[in-house]
């Protein structure tokens, strides 16, 4: 297992959640945003799968933000709560997970939304998402574990 190239998801156009992560960090940091790799779980068609996805910084005001989970793959910005977050960054941080994936059991005793909690938008349009938005076509999986992009 290895972090995809951007500059080589670029030229290929080709990619899952690895490479459309790798090329939206990238292009974030870019454009001065700060990223990073997040890897864990997401639900999906009634099972959990391995997933990597980008968390952007979003300044509230100097000193003051929050890591705002995003995915590119499944064009969600932000990404909703099918996502569970068990590592974040490099390589050695990746590798720790993949021994739980596929043995991890998890299950939802309840949900609560906060008093006062403002309800979040999720899946917006494509474009909304322009300035980033990169068509990548389907691959076959190559065995790597996690999902491409549905519907392509």
């Amino acid at each position: 297992m290895s972090i995809p190239s951007a500059l080589e998801v670029l030229r290929t156009r080709v990619g899952d959640c690895n490479e459309h992560t790798a090329l939206y960090v990238a292009l974030a940091r870019a454009s001065g945003l700060p990223a990073r790799i997040a890897v864990g779980l997401v639900y999906l068609r009634g099972a959990f799968y391995y997933h990597a996805w980008p968390e952007v910084w979003v300044a509230e005001r100097p000193g003051r933000g929050l890591w705002l989970p995003v995915d590119p793959t499944l064009n969600q910005f932000p990404s909703d709560a099918t996502h569970l977050r068990l590592a974040r960054g490099g390589l050695d941080k990746q590798a720790a997970i993949l021994a739980l994936v596929g043995r991890a059991r998890v299950r939802i005793l309840d949900v609560e939304l906060r008093p006062g909690a403002t309800p979040v938008l999720v899946g917006r349009p494509a474009s909304d998402l322009r300035p980033l938005a990169l068509s990548l076509p389907r691959r076959d999986g190559g065995g790597r574990g996690c999902w491409s992009s549905p519907g392509r």
